[in-house]
């Protein structure tokens, strides 16, 4: 797995440095619930090199043993990390913007359609039903 968006910041600034930041949230409860089901989305990221996710040394030895199908070397991540991980995420890119100014950094609520809607339909010049659930 690769994560320009995550692993690749300073690179992204050197070739836009006025670019906007857009993050969703939801309710911490309801994205882990959403990376756990989602087509294996947290297993993916144990099993790859995620900035920021710190595994366990028996999930680190889980990955590493190659003569298991990749689906069977992923390892199970806890809700805790998970939490951590989106945190820390979170805080980060609030710090980057911070130290680069030149980006603006918008956080929309996912469970408020109307006010959602409206910020995105006016950043891309849409109608707001493009972005309702």
């Amino acid at each position: 797995g690769y994560y320009p968006q995550i692993q690749l910041l300073d690179e992204l600034h050197q070739e836009e440095p006025n670019s906007v930041f857009i993050m969703i949230f939801r309710p911490i409860e309801s994205w882990i619930r959403s990376a756990n089901f989602h087509h294996g989305l947290s297993s993916r990221w144990a099993f790859f090199d995620m900035p920021g996710l710190i595994l366990s040394k028996e999930q680190l030895e889980q990955r590493a043993k190659t003569y298991l199908p990749k689906r069977e070397r992923r390892p199970v991540l806890t809700e805790k990390q998970l939490h951590r991980w989106w945190c820390g995420h979170v805080q980060h890119i609030r710090e980057y913007v911070k130290e680069y100014p030149s980006h603006q950094l918008i956080e929309l609520d996912l469970r408020n359609d109307d006010d959602t809607s409206s910020i995105l339909a006016d950043i891309f010049q849409t109608e707001s039903t493009c972005w309702s659930h």
